[in-house]
């Protein structure tokens, strides 16, 4: 049987995790003779594909102790859900960090179809190389690098989509329905998976899933399609967290101020003048007044099917603020007409363009 080598790929190595040092043995199975050779695999790195077994529990859990141990007594779930994706994931970072650069290193790579995006989705889920590292999302047909954007849109459309198909309500909240054809294509084990890695990656709150996880954190007998739902969340270690640290249940815990006002918009869609005093400023400003007003507007209802989420998804790929907010601020630009807008071949930033007469 031929040799086999593992080659670490670009990991977070400013994250170690000593808990996972000792290396467990797997066992490698050739296709054509049916016989198998042990390899050492690197719990504390990113999962190769391609092995029969893989103890990610082992992963998770090295990875939950070092958090913990990290944040001491801390209880404030932001500051906690912040640690363990700082430690969780691998690969590239998750965001730009500035807008000048690209940033490499290894993804998982996700193609799927804007009008049909959860099957395509739960096509290409399983084929996930590692999901420690960050969600690359191409839409089919589109040429967009996935810098935050699409990936956050992608988080949006799946789970959506979960509330509005596969959940009904039931003792006024909202619950998975169980459907045997759904357990047998182990769907309930990917929204699971999905839930975790939106709270990771800067996704949406999955606000609506919170009294089924509220169910595995209380230990009541799950029912088969919940203990599959139970097995996705676990892979990404959120189940883990919540009873490690049950605090942060309270970030995806529904309320009444869930949602965007807004203030809230003008908050996060930030306006760049120019000069004050000059008299670009002065057409830049009566410019955003109208801006603020369509925002009221769109919020009173009166400028349907708009309302300020798709405002801010427009800029963002988001219709919400992530958990751990943005890494780049979004940002409105004003810019003359005849002024090339785009100037990369690829937009670095998350930013709103105002095109105005000069």
């Amino acid at each position: 049987m031929p040799q086999h080598q593992l080659v670490q790929p670009a990991i977070n190595t400013d994250f170690d995790l000593p808990d996972l040092a000792a290396a467990p043995q797997y066992q490698l199975l050739d296709e054509q003779t049916n016989s198998a050779s042990e390899v050492v695999l690197e719990t504390s790195q990113p999962i190769p594909a391609g092995y029969e077994e893989v103890n990610w529990e082992t992963v998770v859990e090295g990875v939950i102790n070092n958090t913990l141990s990290a944040l001491g007594d801390t209880q404030d779930p932001v500051a906690i859900l912040r640690e363990y994706c700082n430690a969780f994931l691998c690969g590239r970072p998750l965001n730009l960090s500035t807008e000048e650069n690209f940033t490499t290193g290894a993804v998982s790579s996700v193609t799927v179809a804007r009008n049909n995006l959860f099957e395509t989705a739960i096509e290409e889920l399983p084929y996930l190389e590692d999901i420690r590292n960050p969600l690359c999302v191409t839409f089919y047909g589109e040429m967009a690098a996935d810098l935050g954007g699409p990936r956050r849109e992608f988080f949006g459309k799946f789970l959506h989509h979960v509330k509005a198909i596969m959940m009904v309500v039931e003792d006024d909240h909202l619950a998975l329905v169980e459907n045997p054809e759904w357990l047998a294509k182990r769907l309930y084990y990917y929204i699971g998976v999905i839930a975790g890695l939106s709270m990771i990656q800067g996704g949406i709150t999955p606000t609506m899933l919170y009294y089924e996880i509220q169910h595995l954190l209380l230990e009541q007998r799950p029912l088969e399609h919940q203990r599959q739902f139970e097995e996705g969340l676990s892979r990404t270690g959120i189940r883990q967290l919540l009873r490690s640290r049950p605090s942060v249940k309270f970030l995806i815990m529904p309320s009444a101020s869930t949602g965007l006002t807004v203030q809230k918009l003008i908050r996060l869609l930030q306006p760049r003048f120019s000069e004050e005093g000059s008299n670009t400023h002065r057409a830049e400003t009566t410019m955003y007044a109208k801006f603020i007003k369509y925002i009221r507007e769109v919020a009173a209802g009166r400028r349907n099917p708009i309302d300020l989420g798709k405002i801010l998804k427009f800029v963002t790929g988001a219709d919400e603020e992530p958990l751990l907010g943005f890494d780049l601020t979004p940002s409105l630009v004003f810019v003359g007409l005849g002024v090339v807008c785009f100037q990369q071949a690829i937009p670095v930033s998350i930013k709103l363009y105002f095109l105005w007469q000069t």
